[in-house]
């Protein structure tokens, strides 16, 4: 099986290549530059074609929510037209398509975790573009995978998203005291985990939507500080109360449970603590050059 990836530069992206890899199966990373919107449908069906891929996963995406509420119809098209081409190209040349989704797609009708079935009722603009790609992929075709996923974690330490690494970076440069948000409510996930859960329902033929998620859920305040507290730093964390000011008026609830995952005979997702103490552990070295 050969396996396609986009968005490679990035947190899951990156750590789907090495899972892919590790499994004996060929992982072919897709350029950015070779389907583009303007080039059309054809130019993207010859591409893939070209790489013998028999599975695209879309990863990447335009994840600036600031930028999206900005600059809306850029937000759109990366997010919604482009996937729309991969999708349609995917579709005609008989290849599967698994696109990356968020668990912000729920928005904020509920103070309880969401399952696949609830309404989506997206609060951003960033949001709003992940459903309607969902619903332009899926109009497409019934193999379609969609993957709802949390707040992840994970990958190189120098990369520019990496929450984990610009936390501690945030908490070494800081008087002794670094803020969080104590308002707002997730999932924080490990990519090693997504990418298992990616290779095994890509494996075994599942199509429709899934949340996948690490099991628990907590404040970005109480994330931020076991962050701290495994990386054994020194900084006292605070909650912050009051919503940080921005555009993006994101749901104070984006927590969710993999209630499909669980139904069709997946073990639970260990919980998130232990993803990322693990992955904290593994950033030793990393974590070290940050204090020289």
């Amino acid at each position: 099986m050969n396996i396609g990836i986009t968005g490679t530069n990035g947190l899951l992206g990156s750590e789907l290549l090495i899972k892919v890899r590790a499994c004996g199966l060929k992982a072919t990373v897709l350029d950015r530059c070779r389907f583009l919107i303007s080039d059309g449908l054809k130019n993207a069906i010859e591409y893939i074609d070209s790489l013998g891929c028999d599975v695209v996963v879309h990863c990447a995406a335009n994840t600036n929510l600031e930028s999206c509420e900005i600059n809306p119809q850029d937000c759109y098209s990366d997010n919604v037209i482009l996937s729309e081409l991969l999708a349609n190209a995917c579709r005609l040349l008989n290849v599967k398509f698994v696109f990356i989704s968020s668990t912000g797609v729920y928005g904020s009708s509920k103070k309880t975790p969401y399952h696949e079935y609830d309404e989506l009722l997206p609060t951003t603009v960033h949001h709003r573009s992940k459903m309607l790609a969902e619903n332009a992929i899926l109009s497409q075709s019934n193999d379609a995978l969609i993957i709802r996923t949390g707040w992840l974690f994970g990958g190189d330490f120098n990369l520019q998203k990496n929450f984990v690494a610009n936390r501690i970076r945030e908490a070494v440069l800081s008087g002794g005291e670094i803020k969080s948000d104590g308002t707002q409510y997730g999932n924080p996930t490990y990519v090693k985990d997504v990418s298992d859960i990616i290779i095994k329902l890509v494996y075994d033929g599942w199509a429709g939507v899934f949340n996948c998620v690490n099991t628990g859920s907590t404040s970005r305040y109480g994330y931020v500080k076991e962050i701290i507290n495994y990386a054994k730093i020194d900084v006292n964390v605070e909650a912050v109360h009051t919503p940080f000011p921005r555009l993006a008026k994101v749901s104070e609830n984006e927590s969710a449970v993999n209630l499909k995952l669980s139904r069709i005979g997946f073990k639970g997702i260990r919980p998130w603590e232990e993803g990322l103490d693990e992955y904290i552990r593994s950033s030793t070295e990393d974590i070290k050059k940050i204090f020289n």
